[in-house]
């Protein structure tokens, strides 16, 4: 910790465009962005579609999907049945909760639309 620290402290900062260009790419909830946002024009604004609440969810909901298919693996490699069928179903659950909220347009800016259409 002592280290990363350090070297934050001793590098100098990123650029203020290359900032404002990642968050109009990725466009991350304005919690922790408001310099960055404060500093750019409308034109380069982008508003967030989310509530941070319901992004949180959907991060949260993400790590248990992945989680429970690391688990379900081990599981089942070492033949513990019931664990790998809870592991599934977590799994599972989490999977259809992340995707209904997805497509709820929950998701900032629509970006599975962006990603998948790249032709638009």
């Amino acid at each position: 910790t002592v280290a990363w620290i350090a070297v934050t402290m001793m590098t100098r900062p990123t650029d203020m465009r290359q900032l404002k260009t990642f968050y109009s790419k990725i466009n991350p909830h304005s919690v922790g962005w408001q310099p960055v946002v404060k500093r750019m024009d409308a034109s380069e604004s982008v508003p967030s579609d989310g509530t941070f609440s319901t992004e949180l969810l959907m991060m949260f909901m993400g790590c248990v999907m992945i989680y429970s298919a690391l688990f379900a693996t081990g599981y089942f490699l070492y033949g513990q049945m019931t664990s790998f069928g809870i592991a599934v179903a977590t799994g599972l659950f989490s999977m259809i909760v992340l995707r209904s909220l997805w497509s709820k347009g929950s998701a900032p800016n629509n970006t599975s639309r962006r990603i998948i259409n790249k032709n638009e």
